[in-house]
């Protein structure tokens, strides 16, 4: 008989890993809704050709686990944990790794399984990239939505075992495999890596025919269409996950609902009356939308462009149908609704039919324009092949320095076309009746930079826009201050600089004489000269084309050109007030590879590179004031 159980092979000398994993801190600050988006987008992508439609399930499932499942092995990995991260002054992994003992001690363990229907489910070289691989995708098709590989850490944060079990069937071959994502930790054997496999102990092989659970297979054996689960071990039932995950769905997926390609259904465990079962489909996502709005809190923006983006998809006389094909990006299809009340932005969707995003840049602010939402849909193969290349790992914006040098610039050049193409098609529907009078434009708009010019890719020469929207004579410079604290910026000289930068979101600065300023909002004023312990000048870092811009995820984008050589700078966003700012503790930097506190988060500056921040915090960071300083 085979030896089944779990395994966390041995570092044999290689790196070892700690308990906060990059990959996992990616969907940290929204898991449900990460977890909706990430595993519908995998399933669209493996959609049979013969299917008319892919069917999601999200449901609860109850396991009697104490002799199965390997949880009596799980537990001693656990418990082998604990020293290491109590050791290290972890308090969120001491408190998380003594709750998943505390869930493992009892009778049942939740699962929250999440089975797609009608696709192909997982051959070698699939099951491969998503259970074994990091940092890699292998999909059936180019145009498909995933890519960077991401997005199969989404179902570990939603677990408080840290633990997913994969089951597939392809080609009449079922397969099955746990995965848990600890840290290293010290064994009989030696220290292990941070992550472990149940199945086959020799090789870490998964487990097919007989061995699989039987917990697993007594489910999945009811099945009527072939597929792949996900079985997320000690799922938190809080209450409204379904309406968390039916939100995701709806604000995501409507298009690919609305078009008959996807069908969801998210029910509560058996006998369980608190909740409603939600199944979402063409038929009634009218209703569903108009459910969830009715029970919307404050967080319901999204929600309410969504809606209005869906509505955009429905055929009347008040749709507007403008089409384009270009020469990279293929057919392009945009539809325009006008209408009092409606969000003003364009949603950007690819050929899978999910919402990639309502806030690309060039397409973020449109003045004086009648009230609109608009959709436009990149529909040709050649052209999403493209776009999911430019596609971050957020799925939330496209950005064509993502691509090879080789497609950098055709990628640049193509989607400052297109974005062109909708801001002229909009200003001809949506532009304002005609009155013969002349507008009364307040004072205030004078000194509010235009965050969202028309040339949102132009290079900066001859004075045109710089990348990030400010024409590149605009500079900021970060000023010394005086202070009594110790100085936190240095340059690469080793002087420091002060802490007062006077860089802010806000009205026009001075020039770059350091002239003062007639807003001072974004810095130009002259300052005051700063002061170290030993009463030196210190070094002024410059910095040009500086823009601060929500995100989706409820983050923010700080982007700036450094005008100048510095090293070792670390910089801090605050929260600001109209005659003082609140610093934000909270704050950090989230990249592909994890997210980092800002305050720990240190930068080399090379003059006339861009440097782009992807900033998320406990809290939505949008709709304030904010303050770039040391």
């Amino acid at each position: 008989m085979e030896d089944i159980g779990w395994r966390f092979p041995l570092t044999d000398g290689g790196t070892e890993h700690g308990y906060n994993d990059p990959g996992m801190a990616h969907f940290s600050g929204s898991p449900l809704s990460s977890l909706a988006r990430e595993t519908i987008q995998n399933s669209l992508d493996a959609k049979t050709e013969s299917a008319e439609r892919v069917q999601v399930v999200f449901d609860l499932v109850r396991v009697d686990g104490r002799k199965r499942l390997g949880r009596e092995q799980l537990v001693e990995h656990i418990q082998a944990c604990l020293p290491v991260a109590e050791s290290e002054k972890n308090r969120r992994a001491t408190q998380e790794l003594k709750r998943a003992l505390e869930l493992l001690a009892k009778e049942e363990i939740t699962f929250l399984r999440v089975a797609d229907y009608n696709t192909l489910g997982l051959d070698e070289a699939r099951w491969k990239a998503l259970v074994k691989a990091q940092g890699s995708s292998h999909k059936q098709s180019l145009v498909a939505g995933g890519s960077h590989g991401i997005g199969k850490y989404a179902p570990f944060v939603v677990s408080q075992l840290r633990t997913v079990f994969y089951w597939s069937e392809s080609s009449a071959i079922k397969y099955c495999q746990g995965k848990a994502v600890l840290m290293s930790h010290d064994t009989k054997e030696g220290i292990t890596q941070g992550t472990g496999f149940f199945g086959i102990r020799e090789g870490c092989e998964n487990l097919s025919g007989p061995n699989i659970p039987q917990e697993i297979n007594d489910v999945e054996n009811k099945r009527d269409a072939p597929g792949t689960s996900l079985w997320i071990a000690g799922f938190a039932d809080e209450l409204g996950w379904q309406e968390q995950v039916a939100r995701s769905v709806v604000e995501s997926y409507f298009c690919a609902i609305a078009e008959g390609q996807l069908e969801v259904l998210i029910e509560p465990e058996d006998g369980d009356s608190m909740f409603e079962h939600w199944q979402i489909d063409r038929g009634n996502l009218s209703d569903t939308f108009a459910g969830l709005l009715a029970r919307q809190n404050d967080d319901g923006e999204k929600l309410e462009e969504a809606y209005a983006f869906y509505q955009t998809l429905e055929d009347g006389e008040s749709i507007i149908i403008k089409e384009r094909q270009d020469a990279d990006l293929g057919y392009c299809r945009l539809r325009i609704r006008l209408g009092e009340g409606l969000p003003g932005k364009v949603g950007l969707i690819r050929k899978t039919g999910m919402l990639i995003t309502a806030n690309q840049y060039g397409l973020l602010r449109f003045p004086n324009l009648q009230d609109f939402a608009a959709v436009l849909r990149f529909e040709s193969e050649q052209g999403n092949v493209l776009l999911r290349d430019m596609e971050n790992p957020a799925h939330d914006q496209f950005e064509p320095d993502r691509l090879d040098d080789a497609r950098k610039a055709r990628g640049k050049r193509a989607l400052k076309r297109v974005i062109d193409w909708v801001r002229r098609e909009l200003r001809e529907v949506a532009a304002p009746p005609t009155t013969g009078k002349p507008e009364d434009i307040s004072e205030l708009a004078r000194l509010l930079p235009d965050i969202e010019p028309d040339d949102s890719f132009g290079d900066g020469e001859d004075g045109k826009t710089g990348e990030h929207g400010f024409g590149t004579g605009d500079v900021i410079r970060l000023r010394p201050a005086r202070r009594t604290q110790n100085a936190s910026l240095p340059d690469e000289s080793g002087d420091d600089v002060g802490n007062d930068t006077g860089l802010e979101e806000g009205g026009a600065g001075g020039d770059d004489a350091g002239t003062p300023g007639d807003g001072g909002g974004r810095g130009g004023g002259k300052g005051d000269a700063g002061t170290t312990g030993g009463g030196r000048a210190r070094h002024v870092v410059t910095f040009s084309n500086f823009r601060l811009l929500p995100t989706q995820g409820d983050g923010l984008r700080v982007a700036f050109t450094p005008t100048e050589n510095a090293k070792a700078v670390r910089l801090e966003l605050a929260e600001a007030g109209d005659s003082s700012s609140l610093p934000r503790t909270d704050l950090r930097v989230v990249t592909t590879g994890g997210g980092v506190p800002l305050s720990e988060h240190s930068l080399d500056f090379v003059a006339g590179e861009r440097v782009v921040l992807d900033i998320q915090g406990d809290g939505p960071l949008g709709r304030r004031a904010w303050r770039l300083q040391p």
